[in-house]
């Protein structure tokens, strides 16, 4: 008897422990607030503000994982390259691009532009 309390006090503390992170962390994360998260990475960063092309913007959830996403775009911009182009030499041709993000706890927490254009820190890899 005195085992089976010991067992069931410890399991209510875990448990307690455990709504307790997940309050203080947020509500649980949905797809739909998932792909909102992400259009508004997309369409906030340099590349796609510069010339991305509003109505080919698509979003599709590839994978979940606890408290995340990872979530596919794709988008068509008006020249080639990355970032804000202002002031450079752009090519004159429809460019697509595929973009990866990662997305824990409400969070981007990494976003990749054609497997090699790291959107967080604006800079090729």
């Amino acid at each position: 008897m005195d085992r089976t309390l010991g067992i069931l006090i410890v399991s209510a503390l875990a448990l307690a422990a455990l709504t307790a992170t997940m309050v203080s962390a947020g509500h649980a994360l949905d797809k739909g607030e998932a792909l909102r998260i992400a259009e508004n990475f997309i369409t906030s960063e340099a590349t796609y503000r510069f010339d991305g092309m509003k109505d080919t913007l698509k979003l599709e959830v590839m994978d979940t994982y606890p408290g995340g996403y990872v979530v596919a775009g794709s988008f068509t911009s008006a020249h080639g390259g990355y970032g804000d182009r202002t002031g450079q030499f752009v090519t004159e041709a429809l460019t697509p691009h595929t973009c990866i993000i990662i997305i824990s706890n409400g969070r981007v927490e990494s976003a990749m532009m054609d497997g090699s254009y790291d959107m967080i820190t604006q800079k090729l890899i």
